[in-house]
C-alpha cells in the first residue's frame, strides 16, 4: 500500500490500518503492561480521595507530576474507570504519533516499523506518563520545523513550542 507510488491517501489509510490495530491491543489488553495495575489502583486511589472531599486542584500525587494527577482527577470526577482511562490515553497516544508520521515522515511503513520495534508502541503499554509526555511533544515538532527567515518567526515559533514542551514536563520530567 505504500510501499510502491505512495500517495496521501494510501498512506492515511496503512496508518489508520495499523494504528488502528495497535489501539484494539492497547485498550483490550488486560493487565499487560509494566504500569497496568499502579494505575488503576492510582485513578482509584484519586477517586476515594475525591469522594472524601479532597480539592479537585490539589495536584499532589503519590510520584505523578501535577498534569497527570490534573488528568486523574478530571477522569475520576467523570467517574471513568481504568480501562476506559487506558483507552483515551491510548487514542492520544497513538494518535499523535500517527498524525506525527503522515505529516512528517517520507516514508510511513519504516516509520511505522520503527515505531513498533524500536519500543515506542511498546511504550505506550508500560511507561504510559512518559509515553504521554512524548505524544504531547509530537505536537510541538511542527513548530520547530517550520522555515524561520527571521527572528520574530523564530521566537513565534519557539513560544508555542517551549510551551508545548513545558505541559509534556506536567506529565512526566524525563
Amino acid at each position: 500500500l505504500t510501499y510502491k507510488k505512495p500517495t496521501k491517501l494510501k498512506n492515511g489509510i496503512y496508518l489508520t490500518a495499523t494504528f488502528g490495530y495497535m489501539f484494539l491491543l492497547s485498550v483490550f489488553r488486560f493487565g499487560i503492561g509494566f504500569d497496568y495495575d499502579s494505575y488503576a489502583i492510582i485513578l482509584e486511589l484519586q477517586k476515594s480521595r475525591l469522594d472524601a472531599g479532597a480539592n479537585f486542584f490539589d495536584l499532589s500525587g503519590e510520584g505523578q507530576e501535577a498534569g497527570y494527577v490534573l488528568l486523574e482527577n478530571i477522569f475520576a470526577k467523570l467517574n471513568i474507570g481504568y480501562i476506559t482511562l487506558f483507552g483515551i490515553l491510548a487514542a492520544f497516544m497513538l494518535l499523535s504519533a500517527a498524525v506525527f508520521i503522515y505529516r512528517f515522515s517520507k516514508n510511513v511503513w519504516i516509520s511505522t516499523f520503527i515505531y513498533v520495534t524500536l519500543t515506542f508502541f511498546y511504550s505506550t503499554l508500560n511507561y504510559m506518563r512518559q509515553s504521554l509526555a512524548l505524544a504531547i511533544a509530537f505536537w510541538a515538532f511542527g513548530f520547530l520545523y517550520k522555515k524561520k527567515d527571521s527572528l520574530k518567526s523564530w521566537i513565534l515559533n519557539f513560544i508555542p513550542y517551549a510551551a508545548i514542551i513545558a505541559l509534556a514536563a506536567t506529565m512526566h520530567k524525563a
